[in-house]
């Protein structure tokens, strides 16, 4: 964590050992809710997968190197955040026995991190495919496999392991057979539905086929989350995702800061997946917003209902402790982790 640290301000990173006496004395063990599988992925079989395919990624000739080429380097935008999976995302995608994998070994990387619940969202038509063969992978057989890995993690490790299934903003012929993913899957691990790849920009809105998902979902009574309020001039995307597509709650939303009333209309009426480290790479929170003061603690402040996550760990490299030495850094208090972890307690959508 070293690097990201001098990204960000190295001066001023907390020193010796933080201290989660308060965590701890409220649970044993941490939970999560905003994780991307795609995102999740260790970069130790991202290079196994590689040479055993041949997939180049990049000159890469080692695993450093391609730890090195994968990892998120500076504040930038989220267009250029996002760009970084199509690095690595053909190792794993149209590989059922490879996603199975992915998903097995998340529960193991969380068990070590500490966490006993947590949900990790991913689109299952981005996986049935790669520049390798696909071996006619359907997006029923990601799904299955995804939760075949979970199920094993769960069992091997003494986690709690849910998932999320993503319809892609610019993907949204796709919406209606992640509806039906969800609802087919919805005994087998599949807890929600949720929108992700950015979010309308430039005053436009969400895509009808999206909408209509997300619509269907609340009659079929299948939970909702929406990627929204990440980028600039984004706090109508919050408000569109809770009003039109009924999301419960909003992944990452630090702009909807910018529209006072916005914000003071929709801030006890919805759940903020917050991404601390994600929010610095992405571009999402710059030191001139808000006064200088982060969103996050902004939500802290007004007793905002949030959960702390890491978002894409492949690429930030964080894991969750590592995200909350950052926010004591950015001035979050005991008491607004002590109230955080309660909230995200029933926040749950499985219990």
């Amino acid at each position: 964590m070293k690097h990201l640290r001098k990204q960000i301000d190295a001066s001023k990173i907390p020193k010796g050992r933080f201290c989660y006496k308060p965590i701890k004395q409220l649970t044993h063990s941490k939970i999560e809710l905003h994780l991307h599988l795609d995102g999740a992925v260790r970069v130790s079989t991202i290079w196994e997968m590689a040479k055993r395919k041949g997939i180049s990624i990049g000159n890469t000739t080692s695993y450093e190197e391609i730890e090195e080429i994968i990892r998120v380097k500076r504040q930038a935008s989220l267009t250029h955040f996002l760009d970084s999976f199509a690095l690595f995302t053909p190792t794993i995608a149209g590989d059922a026995d490879a996603i199975e994998r992915c998903a097995y070994e998340l529960c193991e990387d969380q068990a070590r991190q500490g966490c006993s619940y947590f949900e990790t969202r991913y689109s299952p038509q981005l996986w049935t495919s790669s520049g390798a063969a696909s071996h006619g992978l359907t997006p029923d057989k990601v799904v299955e496999a995804v939760n075949s890995g979970l199920r094993r993690g769960e069992k091997d490790f003494g986690v709690k392991a849910r998932s999320i299934l993503c319809c892609i903003l610019h993907r949204p012929e796709w919406s209606d057979d992640v509806l039906r993913l969800c609802k087919k899957y919805a005994n087998d691990g599949v807890v929600a539905i949720d929108c992700a790849a950015g979010e309308p920009e430039n005053n436009n809105i969400f895509d009808k086929r999206i909408v209509n998902a997300f619509t269907t979902a609340k009659e079929l009574g299948i939970h909702r989350t929406c990627h929204a309020g990440e980028i600039d001039n984004s706090s109508k995307n919050v408000a569109f995702a809770v009003n039109e597509m009924f999301a419960e709650r909003i992944g990452h939303g630090y702009h909807i800061l910018d529209d006072p009333e916005i914000y003071a209309k929709y801030k006890h009426k919805v759940h903020f997946e917050v991404c601390p480290y994600s929010s610095f790479f992405t571009g999402a929170v710059t030191s001139s917003a808000n006064n200088g003061k982060h969103a996050i603690i902004q939500f802290a402040e007004d007793n905002v209902s949030f959960s702390i996550n890491k978002d894409d760990p492949t690429i930030i490299q964080t894991t969750l402790d590592d995200e909350y030495r950052y926010l004591t850094e950015l001035g979050l208090t005991e008491v607004h982790f002590i109230r955080s972890f309660h909230i995200t307690i029933t926040t749950i959508i499985e219990k």
